[in-house]
């Protein structure tokens, strides 16, 4: 018969206990105790050790972890769990010295490969990191810790190519590693294989649906999908998993002013402003908002408001400096900026609000030197250099330097860090091809013929025109100028069709066609009330053009074409504020031209949709002429307003604010020739349609 437990076996037994139930102070209080009374039982020591390090008392921890390799240095279990504590304290160095002593003590260890890789990867040293983990999974290829562990030091260290193979291969060890899942979409994110990740974070969300990083990653990728709504949606849930977030409500309005949407934006800001009333980024925010939103004034008032002594406040003068240029307050907006300079302030922003200037100013030689000079700064990041060489290409093509204009262009475009994905567009131009066959496009349900606000559909490829039509037609007395409202994909992502456009085309019945019809109307009621007439220039709405026909059968659309060599370099030479991917390298520009024109040329002739064809070199030529074949197209008498669209006093957000102040742009026509020598791989990429035209 065994001898009754001692009171000290008692004691133990009762701290492992409540240990194990996770009342670690009251388990605390026994085992210091117990090391008082046997201060030479490593054990003791051991267990103090992982609850000090549990409730984060981290010295404390250090202390007895010491303690324990003095009694026992030959415990692995002693070295380890001091190695972790000196880890979790930043005392690296000495971490890696305990985790190297309990490999030469147990050397076929994975746990101890394993961690002596952690430590190493804590001080930089990545590549002996990496040879760490590599071993602990020669002992144990199972162990999935080690294979994420590897996955992350070889992105860290080769990039996300050579990582992508391991992170997957640790969720297949643990598929239900809530992690190891999250890390394999970032990774698949930073290979821009976007639906893949989002697959990856469904998955995850299915296991931990409260898990609002996942949801901020979704609206990540569906914002790089073009997937507009869905990304907003996945924002708005992070918000209401993390309410007390500022920086969720700071992204979700960053997001609305990217996609046009300022006077919800503002409603993001404020909120943040109500939980952090000195948040200065909240109070750009809402100046932006208010900015994209045509109420120029409120937003000088927001910027007078925010102190100048933060650290952003360069950008603010910066920010005031552009309302007063889309304000027409020139002469002011170029004091503001003068004065800064003079003293000194070369901010970013600042300078090139001054380059814009240049034209109308002189300066623009000046300005060339200022941003010249901003490069240098080693204090840049890539979207501050990014911008620079945008500006820089701008002001020497101003200058008619246009090898060194070309040179920065390229730089800028090279710093977008997107990777274009052709295969995935040339599927989606078969798919809208293959899906709008004549037979079944003339069966489809069609919306009403009469309503009561009439759309104006203004599409083709970006900086084919788009903004002079629609400057031109809205200034006639009857017509709102929309812009580039995204209303049409906007509903199309939220249609329960089980499938992503254009694949549900046929399925759609009256009662849908109705539906997004009637929601349309209602969101051009809202936003011009009063109005007869409503233009619509969102350029990508040339790949809806045959469901947005059958819904609004009578309502003009106008297709704006250019020269492709010309749209194209102008689409590259543009800093554009929405997602162009497309935009950033001359192959991918080609190829994506390409498939435009296959599907307006589908549209047209296939299925013989009835459009418009304004073409940008004749509207420079004739401005006159073709102005009232718009209006007359439109269904409209003639204004006379029409032909001095540039005194129009209505906003401009699109890229092309700036030149509706002019009559009429004529340097852009056959601009390209300019650059014929660097457009080799542009006029290969667009082939036979180089020589037509317009396209």
């Amino acid at each position: 018969m065994a001898p009754p437990p001692t009171q000290a076996e008692q004691h133990t037994q009762q701290a492992q206990t409540l240990f194990q139930a996770g009342q670690l102070p009251e388990a605390l209080i026994i085992y210091r105790a117990l090391s008082e009374q046997s201060p030479d039982d490593a054990n003791h020591w051991l267990m103090l050790g992982v609850i000090y390090s549990t409730l984060n008392q981290l010295e404390e921890a250090v202390r007895c972890g010491k303690k324990v390799v003095t009694l026992a240095p030959n415990a692995v279990a002693g070295h380890r769990n001091l190695g972790s504590f000196y880890l979790r304290s930043g005392q690296h160095s000495n971490a890696e010295s305990a985790f190297r002593t309990a490999l030469s003590l147990e050397p076929g260890n994975s746990i101890n490969h394993n961690n002596l890789g952690i430590a190493l990867a804590a001080r930089g040293e990545l590549e002996p990191a990496i040879e760490c983990y590599r071993s602990a999974l020669q002992s144990e290829p199972q162990f999935g810790e080690a294979r994420h562990n590897l996955a992350n030091a070889q992105q860290a260290e080769f990039g996300p190519d050579q990582a992508n193979a391991d992170f997957m291969l640790a969720v297949q060890h643990d598929p239900d590693n809530i992690q190891y899942l999250y890390s394999l979409a970032q990774n698949q994110a930073h290979l821009q294989r976007h639906q893949d990740a989002l697959t990856t974070l469904q998955t995850l969300l299915l296991k931990q649906p409260d898990h609002a990083d996942a949801y901020l990653a979704i609206a990540d990728a569906y914002n790089n999908m073009g997937r507009i709504q869905h990304s907003i949606t996945s924002v708005r849930r992070a918000a209401e998993l993390k309410p007390d977030s500022t920086a969720i409500l700071l992204l979700l309005g960053n997001l609305l002013v990217q996609h046009g949407s300022p006077e919800e934006a503002f409603i993001s800001f404020d909120q943040a402003l109500k939980m952090d009333p000195a948040n200065v980024a909240a109070q750009y925010g809402r100046g932006r908002s208010l900015f994209q939103s045509g109420r120029f004034q409120e937003a000088l008032d927001v910027y007078a408001d925010v102190p100048e002594t933060n650290n952003i406040g360069i950008d603010i003068i910066a920010a005031r400096a552009s309302v007063l240029e889309r304000m027409g307050n020139l002469d002011d907006c170029l004091s503001v900026l003068t004065t800064e300079i003079e003293r000194g302030n070369t901010g970013t922003y600042l300078l090139t609000a001054y380059a814009r200037l240049g034209r109308k100013y002189g300066h623009t030689q000046y300005a060339i030197e200022l941003l010249e000079a901003n490069l240098q700064k080693i204090s840049l990041d890539d979207e501050q250099l990014r911008v620079t060489h945008f500006y820089l290409g701008q002001s020497y093509d101003r200058e008619k330097q246009y090898d060194d204009a070309f040179k920065h262009y390229r730089a800028a475009n090279d710093l977008r860090g997107y990777n274009h994905d052709a295969t995935a567009d040339k599927a989606f131009t078969l798919d809208v091809i293959r899906c709008h066959p004549k037979t079944t496009y003339d069966r489809l349900p069609q919306g009403p013929e009469h309503t009561d606000i009439t759309p104006i559909f203004i599409v083709g490829m970006p900086r084919s025109g788009t903004t002079l039509v629609e400057q031109i037609i809205s200034s006639h007395n009857d017509v709102f100028a929309g812009d580039e409202l995204i209303f049409i994909p906007e509903m199309l992502d939220l249609l329960d069709s089980g499938q992503c456009y254009p694949r549900y085309i046929d399925t759609l019945d009256q009662s849908q066609c109705d539906s997004l019809a009637t929601r349309y109307l209602e969101n051009l009621a809202q936003l011009a009330p009063g109005y007869a007439y409503v233009t619509d220039k969102l350029p990508a709405n040339f790949t809806y053009l045959g469901l947005i026909h059958r819904l609004f059968p009578n309502a003009p659309i106008i297709h704006c074409r250019r020269n492709p060599v010309d749209t194209c370099l102008s689409c590259y030479f543009q800093d554009f504020s929405a997602h162009h991917s497309y935009a950033y390298d001359l192959v991918s520009l080609g190829t994506h031209y390409r498939q435009y024109h296959a599907i307006t040329t589908h549209f047209r002739e296939q299925l013989e949709i009835p459009m418009l064809d304004a073409t940008y070199e004749t509207m420079v030529a004739d401005t006159e002429t073709e102005s009232r074949k718009l209006i007359q197209y439109c269904g409209l008498e003639w204004d006379d307003q029409c032909l001095k669209f540039y005194e129009s006093s209505r906003r401009t957000k699109t890229a092309s604010f700036d030149q509706v102040r002019q009559p009429i742009y004529t340097q852009s026509v056959q601009r390209w020739r300019h650059y014929e020598q660097h457009l080799g791989p542009l006029l290969s990429a667009l082939g036979t349609l180089t020589d037509e035209k317009q396209s």
